[in-house]
């Protein structure tokens, strides 16, 4: 019997969009995507900090692999108004992985990006290839959750 090889070994192209809870919660998915992302094959990753509408971008130290997204960053017909934002959704990705977000402007613009699968873990959105639960709220365990989900298929 052959093992076919999985998705998660032949991914290269990822973009990530988790929520930021607080500086802890965002220090700890920050970690566990430094850890997944090691042990991977990915060559380009994109990660989507959504970030409620009372904080402000601009206190966020600037990251090259990070972009922090607020709903304020639509204009009220939904359009995106930052530039570099509409340069990440121009591409073309082997897979979104969609963590806790629940905001529904913030999915109005995200879910056409053009990805072979999207998966979305603890989310209510019904735009994903594959939608699971992860029954922890420990961005550790979800990271990892969310990679085994990868891991499988093939």
């Amino acid at each position: 019997m052959t093992d076919k090889p999985n998705f998660w070994l032949g991914m290269k192209k990822l973009v990530v969009v988790f929520p930021y809870g607080d500086e802890a919660n965002y220090k700890a998915y920050r970690s566990a995507f430094d850890l997944l992302l090691n042990k991977s094959n990915v060559k380009e990753v994109k990660l989507i900090v959504v970030i409620p509408e009372t904080l402000k971008k601009e206190t966020f130290k600037p990251h090259v692999l990070i972009h922090f997204l607020s709903p304020k960053d639509m204009n009220f017909l939904g359009k995106i108004k930052d530039e570099y934002l509409k340069t990440i959704l121009s591409e073309k990705y082997d897979a979104l992985l969609w963590l806790e977000v629940e905001d529904k402007k913030i999915a109005k613009i995200l879910s056409p990006l053009r990805a072979n699968w999207k998966i979305g873990v603890n989310t209510s959105f019904d735009f994903f290839s594959i939608q699971v639960n992860c029954n922890s709220n420990n961005p550790s365990e979800i990271v990892n959750f969310a990679q085994n989900i990868l891991e499988k298929i093939s």
